[in-house]
């Protein structure tokens, strides 16, 4: 977004302080590059609700005013791991237009008046009454899929394995559910498995068997799943095999490899997004399923927004959906 307002030439490198999913084996491989370049920097603006000045972000970038200096990264960067460059941009081949580098305060600038908020930060949240969490949404994820859109295209290997964990048809329907139950903190609840009960019974209902694909970092969630649904309805379920998931509160990231537990997330995030309803509670995870496909938006239940649709609304959502795509009942459940 910050380079689209400004006409600068977008890039993205990620370091070593990216360190829940910095992973030294992966992504260090690149070795270290150094480059004179002609730098420019950005003031430091904060919002005005922002009283004690705790979340800069970057302002208007200052072209007349450049220093010399080397410019020192080390490895691959991260992002060329898992996701196309954003622009033609490399070492091998720079040009001779001077750089702008953000350290890593300004490239937290979630608190900036023109940047996406993945959930209400802390200088929005008493500033949202619980009718205005959809539409609060809505807005940010209309911004944020033009942006994914455009930049954030998953390599190919990535997509095979999305393929491969949630293969979809045209004249069929497929639910996903997303459930994170390890470190999830602040104003964020957890979600528990007796709210999703009533909506995945519904769905199975009136779909007469659709799929369901599940994304969870939670072994006892599955475990659930496994146990206390029907086998009819158990059935539905489709999710990564042997996937790191976490017994307790510790996350993911803080048990396996950082690379895997990577190429993990972004598997359920596509596989989530080619479903045709949601359900979540709120994540980061949940919020990039919604980037990407943004129909979610309104076929979605999110479990802690105050104001969430009813059972007897989700089952019309799905019949409509059902119509509008000409997905016949299956006779699996009844």
């Amino acid at each position: 977004i910050y380079a689209e307002m400004y006409n600068l030439l977008p890039w993205i490198f990620l370091s070593r302080e990216v360190n829940q999913i910095w992973d030294e084996d992966v992504h260090g491989a690149g070795g270290k590059h150094s480059f004179l370049a002609d730098v420019i920097e950005a003031p430091e603006l904060y919002d005005e609700r922002d009283e004690n000045r705790e979340k800069p972000f970057p302002g208007v970038p200052d072209f007349q005013r450049t220093r010399k200096e080397e410019v020192t990264v080390f490895g691959n960067g991260i992002w060329n791991s898992y996701f196309e460059p954003v622009s033609d941009f490399s070492f091998d081949h720079r040009c001779s237009k001077p750089m702008l580098t953000l350290a890593k305060p300004l490239v937290s600038h979630w608190v900036a008046p023109w940047a996406v908020e993945s959930y209400p930060g802390y200088l929005a949240w008493e500033h949202i009454l619980n009718s205005e969490y959809h539409q609060w949404y809505g807005q940010q994820r209309r911004i944020a899929h033009e942006i994914v859109r455009k930049y954030f295209h998953p390599k190919p290997w990535i997509q095979k394995l999305v393929d491969k964990v949630n293969p979809t048809k045209e004249n069929s329907i497929c639910l996903g559910l997303h459930h994170r139950g390890s470190d999830k903190s602040g104003k964020r609840r957890k979600t528990h498995f007796e709210q999703y009960a009533t909506f995945i019974e519904a769905y199975a209902q009136e779909t007469g068997g659709g799929k369901i694909f599940l994304a969870t970092d939670s072994a006892p969630f599955l475990k659930e799943i496994e146990d206390k649904f029907p086998p009819e309805v158990a059935i539905l379920f489709h999710t990564q095999e042997n996937a790191i998931r976490s017994s307790n509160k510790l996350n993911p990231f803080s048990i396996g490899s950082h690379h895997r537990t990577n190429t993990e997330v972004m598997i359920d995030m596509y596989a989530l997004a080619k479903c045709d309803i949601f359900l979540h509670g709120r994540s980061a995870v949940s919020e990039a399923v919604h980037y990407i496909n943004p129909k979610l938006h309104d076929h979605s239940v999110d479990f802690e927004d105050p104001t969430y649709m009813s059972e007897d609304a989700f089952r019309e959502m799905i019949r409509i959906i059902m119509r509008e795509k000409g997905v016949e009942r299956r006779r699996h459940l009844r």
